[in-house]
């Protein structure tokens, strides 16, 4: 388990969003998702990002009557937490406990097994990640950044169980991504040349200068912000769809599992042998 650090009073939703990052693109130290190491900043992170869900609503920085481009960057920041949220709790392990007596043995064997409890742990840590994205696509279209139709779609495509695209808007989506990505990664290059000018303080400008400066950063950020939660948006339409389709397979497997003898369709003798090395098959996002 992580160390239970306690929060500050107030959180910082700049903050939420670099662990956001920083968990999303980890360093090699914290590179495996299942590693211990990476399983605690988890951890940490999802604590504080619930807080500032909490100081959010203390603080009423959303307001239902301001459109999308009408937030401030600080709003803009508060705006992305339930998306943090729904994209980081699948990423969660349930760690194993060590045994600790012969008693302990005989009661979890009268029980469910490893895999059975890591399976429900699984369902469970899926159930909350549909929760946070649904109330980050519903804020997204309050605001009128994703349309009615465009959300209507989306519910009932979960609804009827749809959950795969057609190859055209397959297309269309990746195109789309790679359009704000790149946008992205350009805006953020301005921001790092723009700040780089001023390192070591090599140049001796006026107070007119780093005011104008301090403004094309703050609009530079905007920018980048405004991208970053389109692209989140298109992104969260296709992770709710992926996590309710693991959701449902792992809930219909319970079922059978409970449905039989042994209950052990969970077990490693079950698991399906990996394909021979090279022969895996990868698709690219125009495959049908």
């Amino acid at each position: 388990m992580a160390s239970s650090a306690p929060l500050p009073d107030r959180v910082s939703y700049v903050e939420a969003h670099r662990r956001f990052m920083a968990l999303e693109n980890p360093s090699t130290s914290v590179s495996d998702p299942n590693s211990q190491i990476f399983q605690d900043e988890l951890t940490r992170a999802l604590q504080y990002m619930k807080k500032c869900v909490q100081q959010r609503q203390l603080d009423g920085v959303l307001s239902i009557n301001e459109r999308f481009f009408e937030l401030q960057n600080t709003q803009l920041y508060a705006f992305c937490v339930e998306y943090y949220l729904g994209m980081l709790t699948p990423k969660q392990t349930f760690f194993q406990q060590p045994q600790q007596s012969q008693g302990e043995e005989q009661k979890k064997r009268s029980g469910p097994t490893d895999h059975t409890r890591n399976v429900v742990y699984r369902i469970k840590f899926l159930r909350e990640a549909d929760v946070f994205l649904t109330e980050f696509l519903d804020r997204a279209e309050s605001v009128g950044l994703l349309t009615e139709k465009k959300r209507r779609e989306q519910y009932e495509r979960l609804e009827n169980k749809q959950f795969s695209l057609s190859r055209d808007e397959k297309i269309q989506r990746f195109q789309m991504q790679r359009e704000m990505e790149k946008k992205m990664q350009e805006v953020q290059r301005k921001r790092e040349e723009k700040g780089d000018s001023h390192v070591g303080g090599a140049k001796n400008e006026g107070a007119d200068d780093l005011d104008e400066d301090e403004d094309d950063m703050e609009d530079l950020e905007r920018e980048q912000l405004l991208t970053f939660i389109q692209l989140s948006v298109v992104k969260c339409m296709e992770e709710q769809a992926s996590i309710n389709q693991e959701k449902d397979m792992l809930e219909s497997m319970l079922k059978m599992n409970a449905a039989t003898e042994k209950q052990d369709l969970f077990s490693e003798a079950h698991r399906p042998p990996p394909p021979p090395q090279g022969q895996g098959i990868v698709r690219g996002i125009g495959d049908s």
